[in-house]
């Protein structure tokens, strides 16, 4: 059984994170940004790291990696409908990463 505190911390994760895609959007490069060194383990100025950041995009949004290379180079062409995408990917993604991280320090015994 999960502890009532828990459950109150997951409540208002989710109200904050709502309030944070209403708030803001990501652009492209700032997904990239912040996902690259994470996933990767490579910044997106580095070597290589283009062709990693049309990956994650490409999986992030189901847009074909051609459309994502007509982006331009920091992918300032990308469509606002993709920074709002990107913005629910990267609430998701960090969610994933908090739970991992609360169920792991739990020593939930099933």
């Amino acid at each position: 059984m999960i502890p009532a505190t828990l459950l109150n911390r997951r409540r208002k994760l989710g109200y904050q994170l709502l309030r944070d895609v209403q708030a803001t959007t990501l652009t492209p490069k700032q997904y990239c940004e912040k996902w690259l060194p994470l996933i990767h383990g490579i910044n997106l100025s580095e070597h290589g790291a283009r062709k990693l950041a049309i990956e994650e995009l490409h999986k992030a949004t189901g847009i074909a990696k051609a459309t994502i290379k007509n982006w331009g180079p920091d992918f300032e062409r990308a469509p606002q409908t993709v920074h709002r995408t990107l913005t629910y990917a990267d609430q998701i993604q960090s969610s994933s990463e908090l739970w991992s991280g609360i169920i792991a320090a739990s020593d939930l015994d099933y």
